[in-house]
């Protein structure tokens, strides 16, 4: 607490001294940033800063655009981090600042890096994602699982599902990154469900489009990842309206997933192979987001999931 206290109070832009803002706080659409701190402290706030300087052996300085950015991975001594870009690329280099300044609860705030383990970064006006953790479905048979676990940007589901605590409206895109740790069962996924604002937290929803990912169980397609979608207009088990198997799966791989929903169809993306989907739709005017893992056995994670 003391740390955090200290943190609050020392003075330093980050990256002001090099010069690197690039517009007036008037014109530029906050990101928002997630600082993990030493010791286990978690700070999120606002910043207007567009773009910081970063300095690599490789390629010299050179400017670096926030809303490119995914994380900011600081070394045990400080010295050096790695940025993680949304695209997947990485460069490694150091900082010739001292400290964020933040929008926070608390008002501004001005952050030492010499405390700061990560920074994650939702630009363009994104923000994190609340959940709320729901009990395993009362009217669902079966094993119950265990309630999922969030920390930072990591959801570990084991069953049981979460909500979106916001309800949102079309057009509405989902992405995320996904990775099982291990397979334990015979065929396994992770189930994205869009739902109509009024379903039931404690049942299974009835009126939905369900996004599946993960792995078929049959012999001879043991390794091989789906894709597939399911609508229902009140039923638990809805229908299967579309499939692919496009992709050998991988336990321990990290998945990037991208769903675009629309008025007239949906698009579906995992890494770099991109599925239209024009006849499947979602006719409710308020949704909600709902994961879940499968089997209950399987330990998937769910990272850095946007919303907008």
């Amino acid at each position: 607490m003391r740390l955090l206290f200290f943190a609050l109070a020392v003075l330093a832009l980050l990256f002001q001294p090099l010069g690197v803002f690039a517009e007036s706080e008037a014109t530029v659409q906050p990101a928002q940033v997630t600082l993990s701190l030493v010791d286990g402290s978690r700070l999120v706030g606002t910043t207007t800063l567009t773009t910081f300087s970063l300095r690599s052996e490789v390629l010299g300085t050179i400017a670096i655009p926030l809303d490119k950015v995914r994380s900011l991975k600081f070394s045990p001594n400080h010295e050096s981090l790695v940025v993680a870009f949304a695209n997947g690329d990485q460069l490694q280099g150091s900082l010739g600042t001292v400290a964020l300044e933040l929008q926070t609860l608390l008002g501004m705030v001005k952050v030492p890096l010499e405390y700061v383990m990560t920074i994650e970064v939702r630009s363009g006006g994104l923000r994190l994602v609340v959940w709320d953790i729901l009990p395993w479905p009362t009217d669902s048979g079966g094993w119950g699982g265990i309630p999922a676990i969030i920390k930072n940007n990591d959801i570990l589901l084991q069953g049981s599902p979460v909500r979106s605590q916001t309800s949102y409206t079309l057009p509405l895109t989902v992405e995320c990154e996904v990775e099982l740790e291990e397979r334990t069962a015979n065929d396994g996924g992770i189930w994205f469900h869009v739902v109509e604002e009024q379903e039931s937290r404690d049942l299974e929803p009835k009126r939905f489009v369900m996004l599946a990912f993960g792995y078929a169980h049959k012999a001879s397609r043991f390794r091989t990842g789906e894709l597939q979608v399911y609508r229902s207009d009140g039923d638990s088990h809805g229908p299967l309206v579309w499939g692919k198997t496009p992709f050998p799966f991988e336990p321990g791989k990290t998945y990037k997933l991208r769903w675009d929903i629309r008025s007239d169809g949906m698009k579906l993306t995992i890494d770099d192979q991109t599925f239209d989907i024009p006849n499947v739709t979602v006719p409710w005017e308020k949704l909600q987001v709902r994961i879940r893992g499968w089997q209950s056995t399987n330990r998937w994670h769910v990272r850095n999931v946007t919303i907008r």
